[in-house]
């Protein structure tokens, strides 16, 4: 029986590569016929790209860059309380990188005034 599912799982894998791959599509979007089951299983191994954990119940895929629309090259699979703190951080850097921005900017303005 476990020999039988294991055998569809490959044939429905195998088949969902050659949809993919027959699309034509290169950008990775899941609506263009790569679906989360197959990023789930095929790139991911299952698995946390962290932690490498194999709970199932406690994966998910989270997006690496938040202001990047989901996409095959802008996701990564990690535990719920990894995505958190993937998150969190991900918001400080960005406040941090919009600040030495802005006081980059007002540091060039003032170069200008005095040169």
């Amino acid at each position: 029986m476990l020999k039988l599912v294991r055998t569809q799982e490959h044939q429905k894998r195998t088949k969902l590569r050659e949809d993919a791959k027959g699309s034509g599509s290169s950008s990775g979007n899941v609506s263009e016929g790569i679906g989360y089951a197959v990023w789930v299983d095929v790139i991911w191994n299952r698995q946390s790209a962290i932690s490498a954990s194999k709970c199932v119940e406690e994966l998910l895929l989270t997006r690496w860059d938040p202001a990047t629309e989901l996409s095959l090259w802008n996701c990564v699979q990690l535990t719920k309380a990894e995505a958190t703190t993937h998150d969190r951080v991900g918001k400080t850097i960005r406040a941090m990188a919009k600040a030495a921005a802005k006081l980059t900017a007002a540091q060039a303005g003032s170069m200008a005034v005095a040169g």
